[in-house]
């Protein structure tokens, strides 16, 4: 049985699947313009948003304000008792680069995403770009720790499809298209 951590991992992986769906390929992306270019670039743009959300409360801290937080870190503390020193070794050296690799990340949220910082608003600070291969590299990092803590090994990926999926839109929208 999956943690909540884990599940919410989950969660994060499937929607960030379906984005790579969605807008993995030129191609894709150009028809999804070609049909809806704004409704299509907003749903991008949230997906984003929503992901990157995710991951920094993921990768919150163990505690704010007093409260425990449902965040590796928590999870590890209180794991980390019943781990070897090999797989502890492994962990503290997969969070030191899950740090390193969100800083953009919770710059993004803290100055745009979840404050309305006034000098990102008149552009007076440059923000970070934040790549699809660094929230990539972040969800794989996270995949290292989780089975390291959890003793297991899996991707957290989806084993069943929900619904018809992007590829069924993608043969709707290239039909809609031929007329």
């Amino acid at each position: 049985m999956l943690s909540k951590l884990e599940m919410e991992f989950s969660q994060i992986k499937y929607r960030w699947r379906i984005h790579s769906e969605l807008f993995g390929s030129d191609e894709k992306v150009n028809l999804l313009n070609r049909c809806g270019g704004e409704v299509f670039g907003l749903t991008q743009k949230l997906i984003v948003y929503d992901t990157l959300a995710a991951l920094c409360r993921l990768c919150d801290s163990s505690k704010s304000m007093g409260q425990e937080n449902n965040s590796i870190y928590n999870q590890y503390e209180k794991k980390k008792c019943n781990l070897n020193s090999s797989d502890i070794q492994d962990i503290d050296s997969y969070l030191a680069s899950l740090k390193d690799n969100m800083k953009d990340i919770r710059v993004l949220r803290n100055k745009s995403m979840s404050h309305n910082d006034l000098k990102v608003a008149e552009n007076t600070i440059t923000l970070p770009d934040v790549t699809y291969d660094k929230i990539d590299d972040v969800l794989d990092l996270i995949v290292k720790i989780l089975n390291k803590m959890f003793n297991i090994r899996g991707d957290y990926e989806s084993v069943s499809r929900f619904g018809s999926g992007a590829n069924k839109l993608f043969r709707t929208l290239e039909a809609g298209e031929r007329g």
